[in-house]
């Protein structure tokens, strides 16, 4: 069994605007409706130190931190409120957003479609840096690939929809040979517009540096990812939560690949997971990442820079990796060929066609 974890880069990649920085620049702008209280928040994003939150993992991580400037005598109350505003009105954005995509322009979606399910089902022919037939050993011939997303939007689940491997006439025989079938498509963090439950926040709550805050059970409940979960699986116990299903698939993964993701602290509850995977299995795992390397150039010395500044990106995730997963050094020697990381490839190499700009 394959699985894919899937991340904001996708969204990204494809041409959606949902960086944190995107988000951002519409939401700071004031509204009439806007308490005082959130007037003041927007200008705390807007503070220098707060444009170096570059991604999602950095903004759950420094909102933990940014608890330690609600004081007064109703912290708790102020920060629930901003902090409720923020998600949303980010709901609102991707909502606005996903209905940008244009799903009748069928020419434009064609090639598209083929793309996305090639690299699915021909993932390994991306990975350059270590031999295929590791890959290609892993995969069963009838295998099945799942997915476990971290996104909220729905565009990687209309592409799937719309690309049936076994019903889809246009994907040939040698792009069957492979994964044959889809299994399980679960959002772990939630889903957009009512009764979707965006969750959005740290990891735990160590990352929480006021607190009053910290102690609060409804802060807890609502800016703790883990516990969040909690209280919505516990509205029914007898049914098996998303999280649940995705530690099954997980567990049972040969294979696992990761596209778009940060490999952010706030989601450390997987990357911890995924670890204890890797020491309990033989499986691998394969993380599919961005450098932006500069050109190879001409030159050798250019070509040299060019492999430099690949490597420090692939220490950085590694080194990142490790640390989440709670793996160490002597482990990676122990079973060098057990994570991969491949950089710039051209997985899902696409846009989107869209309505209008957004």
């Amino acid at each position: 069994m394959v699985t894919f974890i899937i991340g904001n880069g996708f969204d990204i990649q494809v041409g959606l605007k949902t960086r944190y920085t995107d988000f951002y620049k519409a939401y700071i702008k004031p509204i009439e409706s806007d308490s005082e209280n959130i007037r003041r928040f927007k200008k705390e994003i807007l503070k220098s130190e707060a444009h170096n939150w570059k991604d999602w993992a950095d903004f759950e991580l420094q909102m933990g931190k940014h608890t330690k400037d609600f004081g007064g005598d109703t912290p708790v109350e102020d920060f629930i409120e901003c902090f409720d505003n923020f998600v949303v009105c980010f709901n609102e954005y991707l909502i606005a957003e996903c209905k940008s995509i244009n799903w009748d322009d069928i020419t434009a979606l064609e090639s598209m479609y083929r793309n996305f399910n090639i690299s699915i089902t021909n993932f390994y022919t991306h990975i350059l840096r270590v031999d295929r037939k590791i890959f290609t050993d892993l995969i069963a011939k009838e295998a099945t690939v799942n997915f476990v997303q971290f996104n909220y939007t729905d565009a990687f689940d209309k592409l799937l929809s719309q690309c049936g491997l076994i019903k889809n006439p246009q994907i040939s025989r040698s792009a069957r040979a492979g994964i044959v079938k889809y299994g399980d498509n679960l959002h772990v963090h939630g889903k957009l517009g009512s009764g979707g439950y965006m969750t959005m926040g740290v990891d735990d709550e160590t990352q929480i540096e006021n607190e009053d805050i910290k102690n609060a059970p409804k802060i807890r409940n609502i800016l703790v990812k883990p516990k969040f979960l909690d209280a919505l699986q516990s509205r029914n116990v007898n049914q098996e939560s998303v999280r649940t299903k995705a530690q099954k698939v997980i567990n049972g993964s040969r294979l696992i690949c990761t596209f778009g993701c940060s490999i952010g602290k706030t989601d450390g509850y997987w990357w911890k997971l995924i670890g204890d995977w890797l020491k309990k299995s033989n499986g691998v795992l394969v993380i599919f990442d961005r450098c932006g390397a500069s050109d190879d150039g001409i030159s050798p010395l250019a070509f040299l820079n060019s492999e430099l500044n690949i490597d420090e990106r692939r220490t950085e995730i590694m080194e990142r990796f490790l640390e989440l997963s709670e793996l160490n050094a002597d482990w990676l020697v122990q079973n060098p060929k057990r994570i991969v990381i491949e950089l710039d490839t051209k997985m899902f190499d696409f846009k989107l066609p869209r309505i209008n700009s957004v």
